[in-house]
């Protein structure tokens, strides 16, 4: 949606703008956590909610976002969506 927004007005996010959308719109912290709660082993509120925790969450995001963008670039003039090989 953001992104859409960006090519409609034609503007270029910042690399910190884009990626701060781009980890979010990735969803992947989402399905890894949902993946979690079904092992074995039980995981507190705190385990969640730990610094290291919410670090490896972000650099998973960014990484998948940008493998996702890497993958997907021969598309971007095809479809509507930008994204940093476009941008950068």
């Amino acid at each position: 949606m953001v992104e859409a927004k960006w090519k409609q007005s034609k503007y270029s996010p910042s690399l910190e703008e884009y990626m701060s959308n781009a980890k979010i719109s990735i969803s992947l912290e989402l399905a890894i956590q949902s993946t979690l709660f079904f092992l074995d082993e039980p995981i507190s509120d705190g385990q969640i909610m730990h610094v290291d925790y919410l670090r490896i969450m972000d650099i998973v995001s960014m990484i998948g976002s940008l493998n996702n963008d890497i993958q997907s670039y021969k598309v971007i003039y095809v479809s509507n969506i930008y994204d940093i090989v476009y941008w950068y």
